[in-house]
């Protein structure tokens, strides 16, 4: 659908040029918001942390904040916490009917890790899931060869941020802390491998499908 929004009691040409004071106000009103903002998204970190989520995800319906029961969307989410040669296995068995969910990476800070050059996110689409609709993914800040890697984009410190939406199931993703060097006698056989070959076209994909995403 697309929509527009059109007052009728007055002409389509009608708008005020603004003051000095009132550009200066909005100025301000802006840089307030981008602080604000940001505490938003420092305070949602700060609280997963205080609350032990660290390496373990939970989920977040956010009935807290005003949600109903019935809503069709929960999340799950966790502070990753990693040193270099370590890596996240995230294992989950995915809902028997899913209208669309994903997962994604962010820093300490709260920004999201470059999405169009780097595969920091997977949904249920770019995901290779088994025949059993399970998915094994693997968050390191390294390549690790499987195809479904959750890049950090070498932070060692951030937040992994899950959606599910109108699921027919909210499962909670189980967490692993492994060393790097672990994983293919972790992984083979469970999750498929990927060649670079195979991951630079996955990456081209990713860059040309965010140029034409459609922004509103």
């Amino acid at each position: 659908m697309r929509l527009a929004i059109e007052r009728i009691d007055r002409p389509a040409s009608y708008r005020p040029r603004m003051s000095p004071d009132d550009i200066q106000t909005r100025l301000l009103d802006l840089f307030a918001y981008a602080r604000r903002l940001s505490l938003v998204g420092l305070g949602a970190l700060r609280r997963s942390y205080d609350q032990g989520h660290v390496n373990c995800m939970h989920l977040h319906d956010f009935q807290d904040l005003g949600n109903s029961a019935d809503w069709p969307q929960a999340y799950f989410e966790m502070v990753f916490d990693l040193s270099g040669d370590e890596a996240l296995l995230i294992e989950c068995e995915l809902p028997s009917q899913a209208h669309y969910w994903n997962m994604q990476v962010v820093d300490g800070l709260w920004n999201q890790i470059d999405v169009p050059y780097r595969q920091s996110s997977l949904n249920g689409r770019t995901a290779r899931v088994g025949g059993d609709r399970s998915l094994v993914a693997v968050l390191a800040g390294q390549d690790p060869g499987y195809a479904n890697w959750l890049d950090t984009g070498g932070h060692g410190f951030g937040m992994v941020i899950g959606r599910w939406y109108r699921c027919s199931s909210h499962p909670t993703p189980q967490v692993r802390k492994v060393k790097f060097t672990e994983l293919p006698d972790l992984l083979d056989g469970r999750t498929p491998r990927i060649t670079p070959e195979d991951r630079a076209s996955d990456m081209r994909e990713r860059l040309i499908g965010s140029q034409l995403r459609r922004k509103w």
